[in-house]
């Protein structure tokens, strides 16, 4: 069998770095988005939780947080939710 030529085996070695390259970079992006959409939802949260104390269970707005949660991470979310009132009943 023929050897492979020199100029073969650099466009195989710069195809394989750019390679890697560009695997490495999407890697990252996903992480990066996966972080901001996390940072996204901690702070609709916050504003739902932050309003004044018991603002959420008075109201029994769940239907919102819920959207919420569907806006950030898509359709079938893999959170599950569950509201107590300080005496232990359970809300939503």
């Amino acid at each position: 069998m023929k050897k492979p030529s020199f100029r073969f085996k650099i466009a195989f070695l710069s195809a394989a770095i750019a390679g890697a390259v560009l695997v490495m970079f999407g890697l990252l992006a996903l992480w990066v988005i996966a972080r901001q959409k996390t940072a996204t939802l901690d702070t609709r949260i916050r504003s739902l939780g932050g309003r004044q104390p018991g603002w959420l269970a008075q109201q029994r707005d769940f239907q919102r947080f819920e959207e919420n949660l569907s806006f950030v991470f898509g359709d079938g979310s893999p959170f599950i939710l569950q509201v107590r009132a300080p005496d232990g009943t359970l809300l939503h």
